[in-house]
C-alpha cells in the first residue's frame, strides 16, 4: 500500500505489479493471505512464478493447476477482477529450486562436463509451456531463460534459450518459430484431435493457426487439405505423402480461413 500510494503520487501512469506469487501450497496460501490483507486494492497488474519439469500443453496440465494455486482464490472472492496477470519468472524445464541439465545445445561435444541433454526435448518443453500459458489468457510472459554464467568449466543453470556457453540454443530456434506463428494471435480454444492430442487454436486478422500438442504417446494425422500448410517444431515444412503427423514433438498448422473452419478440418 505505501509503495502504491508513492508510485502514484508521483506518476499515476505507472503500472504497479502486485502479489508475487507462485504455485502449490505456498503460492496458495501467500495468496490468500495477501488478497486478504487487501492487496488487490493496491496493484494494477497480478504477477506470479511458475517453474515445472513436467511436460504441459495438454488441457489440465501441471501448467493449469499452478494457476488455480496462485490465482484462484482471488477470482473465486474477486468475481469482477479484470487486472493482468503476468508469469513474471519461469520455465517449463526445471522445478525452479534445481536445473534438470539443459544449455548443452549444439556445443555438446566442446563441454568440460558429461552432457546429458536431449536439445530437442528442451526446445519442445519450452515451447510447451509458452503454449499452456498462452491459452490461459496471460497479458504477458517473462521466460526465464538464464542464470548464474561462471565458465565454461561450470555447469550454468536454468538456460534454455542459450546454450552454456553463451551461444544460442537450439531451443531459441524454437522459440523464434513459434513467435512467428503465434505473433498478434489470440487464443481461441483447445480441441481433441487424434489420440491424445490436442490442437490449440489461435486467430489473427490474416487467418488461423493450430498448434498440435499432446501427450507424448499422442497420434494425429493432419488431414490432407489445399488451405492448410504444415511445419515442425523448428519451421521445417512436413511433407510426407502430402500428410502431416504429430508424434508427441509440437507441429504448427496455418491456414488463411478462421479458426472454426481450420477446426472442422482438423476433426473430420
Amino acid at each position: 500500500k505505501t509503495a502504491y500510494q508513492a508510485v502514484k503520487s508521483v506518476d499515476p501512469s505507472i503500472k504497479v505489479s502486485g502479489f508475487n506469487t507462485t504455485s502449490g501450497s505456498n503460492g496458495r496460501r501467500w495468496t490468500k493471505g495477501v488478497f486478504d490483507a487487501r492487496g488487490l486494492e493496491f496493484c494494477d497488474i497480478v504477477d506470479y512464478h511458475f517453474y515445472t519439469p513436467l511436460d504441459t500443453g495438454v488441457p489440465g496440465d501441471h501448467s493449469s493447476t499452478g494457476y488455480s494455486d496462485a490465482i484462484g482464490y482471488i477470482l473465486k472472492n474477486a468475481p469482477n477482477f479484470d487486472k493482468p496477470v503476468y508469469m513474471s519468472e519461469g520455465q517449463g524445464t526445471s522445478g525452479g529450486s534445481t536445473a534438470d541439465p539443459c544449455g548443452d545445445g549444439l556445443y555438446k561435444n566442446c563441454l568440460t562436463w558429461k552432457s546429458e541433454e536431449n536439445s530437442i526435448l528442451t526446445a519442445d518443453k519450452t515451447c510447451r509451456y509458452m503454449l499452456s500459458l498462452l491459452s490461459q489468457g496471460f497479458d504477458k510472459v517473462f521466460l526465464y531463460s538464464a542464470h548464474c554464467y561462471q565458465t565454461l568449466a561450470t555447469k550454468a543453470s536454468f538456460v534454455v534459450l542459450l546454450g552454456a556457453d553463451g551461444y544460442p540454443h537450439p531451443s531459441l530456434a524454437a522459440y523464434s518459430n513459434m513467435a512467428w506463428h503465434l505473433e498478434d494471435k489470440k487464443f481461441v480454444k483447445a480441441v481433441p484431435v487424434g489420440k491424445n492430442a490436442f490442437a490449440y487454436l489461435f486467430e489473427g486478422k490474416n487467418g488461423s493457426t493450430a498448434v498440435i500438442s499432446g501427450m507424448r504417446d499422442g497420434i494425429f494425422t493432419v488431414p490432407v487439405s489445399d488451405d492448410v500448410s504444415a511445419s515442425d517444431l523448428f519451421g521445417n515444412p512436413l511433407q510426407k505423402e502430402g500428410k502431416a503427423e504429430f508424434n508427441g514433438m509440437l507441429i504448427y498448422l496455418n491456414s488463411a480461413l478462421p479458426s472454426d473452419k481450420l477446426e472442422n478440418i482438423l476433426r473430420k
